[in-house]
């Protein structure tokens, strides 16, 4: 009696992740362990100067001579209650932001943003 089994194309390519996984892991691991430096995460949500610099970093670079591009894509929607949601339009665009320093402490965002 023949066996008939065949690998399917979905084992193929959970085989592959899987793989590609655990190389990247051990890379990982290797480099993490070789680092002499370590770096340690600090969240201070209750610090005020460190939420505006967390959202300084967001939005743009708090090295003011470098500037943050941005794109974005997406879909309008026409929602009447009823009746199936309707594609109306498409949209993509991108954005350069640039943060500027405050005599405050603070940023000031400038941005220019093109869309179509």
């Amino acid at each position: 009696m023949t066996s008939n089994k065949s690998i399917t194309r979905r084992q193929t390519l959970t085989g592959a992740a899987v793989a590609s996984l655990a190389s990247a892991t051990g890379c990982a691991r290797a480099e993490s362990e070789t680092s002499q430096v370590e770096k340690k995460l600090v969240l201070n949500y209750k610090d005020p100067v460190w939420n505006r610099d967390a959202i300084a970093r967001i939005q743009g670079n708090l090295d003011f001579s470098k500037e943050k591009i941005g794109w974005y894509k997406g879909k309008a929607f026409g929602v009447v209650p009823g009746q199936k949601n309707k594609d109306i339009c498409g949209f993509e665009g991108f954005s350069v932001a640039r943060l500027l320093p405050l005599e405050t402490g603070g940023y000031r965002k400038v941005l220019r943003e093109v869309g179509f």
